[in-house]
């Protein structure tokens, strides 16, 4: 971290504070999410609840492609 610091500057440590606390709230609202809607569990189950079954199978096709890409790599 302080490479990066040193690189960056004081700007960087700021994005990098932004960044957590944007990570931190998207968190927030995940678990809104999840517990205003019973039998939620998954990242398929909300993206289905949000925008149907071409949510669910969007966000399907994307772990499973990131996934495999992992495998690959």
């Amino acid at each position: 971290m302080p490479y990066a610091i040193s690189n960056g500057g004081w700007l960087s440590l700021l994005v990098l504070i932004v960044f957590c606390l944007i990570s931190c709230y998207t968190g927030f609202l995940l678990k809104r999410c999840l517990d205003h809607t019973p039998g939620l569990r998954t990242y398929p189950d909300i993206a289905e609840a949000a925008f149907g079954k071409i949510g669910r199978l969007a966000i399907s096709q994307q772990q499973q492609s990131q996934v495999e890409s992992e495998l690959l790599s």
